[in-house]
């Protein structure tokens, strides 16, 4: 289920949230706004076993956030890492597999060849 972010709840769910976050950034009137909040509950679905959670923001209402991003277009979404810096800005409406990619390259728990050489695990 796809929860709002709001500028009330939004310091609460980013420091209190131990798990990445994904926000679509949206406003009432937006038709591509629209398509890409189907899309989040496609996504929801998709990474429903994966540590990440899904919020919209309609920045007719949350002028904070929006402020804070400096988001003047929309649909525009973010991934918010565990360590709370911002991944994947995307601005604009993309298809599902971008989001899928951009998302999976992100939460990945597989470490590539160079991170097991020269990165080892203590």
């Amino acid at each position: 289920m796809i929860k709002e972010l709001t500028d009330k709840n939004y310091n609460q769910i980013v420091n209190d949230t131990d798990s990445f976050i994904f926000v679509l950034f949206k406003a009432p009137m937006c038709s591509p706004c629209m398509e890409a909040e189907d899309i989040l509950e496609l996504l929801d679905i998709y990474f429903s076993k994966k540590d990440i959670v899904f919020y919209k923001c309609d920045i007719s209402k949350n002028h904070k956030i929006a402020k804070k991003y400096e988001i003047d277009y929309v649909p525009f979404t973010i991934l918010i890492d565990k360590e709370k810096k911002i991944r994947i800005p995307n601005n604009g409406l993309s298809n599902i597999d971008n989001y899928i990619k951009s998302i999976e390259s992100v939460i990945s728990t597989k470490k590539s060849i160079f991170h097991k050489i020269f990165r080892r695990e203590k």
